[in-house]
């Protein structure tokens, strides 16, 4: 993907995740969302849309996210899967927003809300009419619950021991639980277009 400039607002640039903001990104994950729960070649991915935040010529922060189709969301994330067969007719598309994260010293400034407004238009301007997430339920609450809930998301359930088996499986440590495996919860949350 060209490097571009996609939006700037005040000192925000935000644009595609680029081999030169590669390894601001990943530094970023690790310390905030924990060490190699992202994989390196996901931020990369041309199948997701990821972007990143820019201020002064320095990247901090991030989100990943990506169109599946009901059968590949029901793969990759089956108990999800299952909690929103419960509650909604499956559409043909679903919007996931996988992944954010903001360098600590430029949280609570509105980058990672910025960050997900804008991969809500992309997946506007896709027709995706609903778009899903899960929060990390850490110690002192949801990270991005404010995010969340000031773009549309409602919150529609908690799954228990969310990354257990993944962790696991990945050999990812968590900022909260440190080596595998994660015993955190997550919070889903699921935004709908207005009508």
């Amino acid at each position: 993907m060209k490097e571009t400039q996609l939006c700037t607002s005040d000192s925000l640039t935000i644009c595609p995740i680029s081999q030169a903001t590669l390894s601001s990104c990943v530094s970023i994950a690790n310390s905030t969302l924990g060490d190699g729960y992202i994989p390196e070649k996901d931020f990369l991915n041309t199948d997701s849309y990821n972007i990143c935040g820019v201020v002064r010529g320095e990247v901090v922060g991030l989100a990943l996210g990506r169109i599946y189709s009901p059968e590949e969301f029901g793969s990759r994330f089956p108990k999800v899967a299952c909690m929103m067969s419960e509650s909604y007719q499956i559409p043909d598309v679903i919007g996931w927003v996988s992944s954010v994260a903001v360098r600590p010293d430029h949280q609570r400034r509105g980058i990672g809300r910025s960050l997900v407004q804008h991969m809500l238009r992309y997946f506007d301007n896709k027709q995706v009419s609903v778009v899903s997430m899960i929060g990390w339920l850490a110690p002192d609450g949801v990270h991005i619950s404010g995010v969340a809930r000031a773009l549309g998301f409602l919150e529609k359930g908690r799954i228990a021991d969310y990354w257990y088996e993944d962790s696991l499986s990945k050999g990812y440590s968590c900022p909260a639980c440190g080596k595998p495996p994660c015993r955190c919860s997550a919070v889903w949350y699921v935004r709908q277009p207005s009508t």
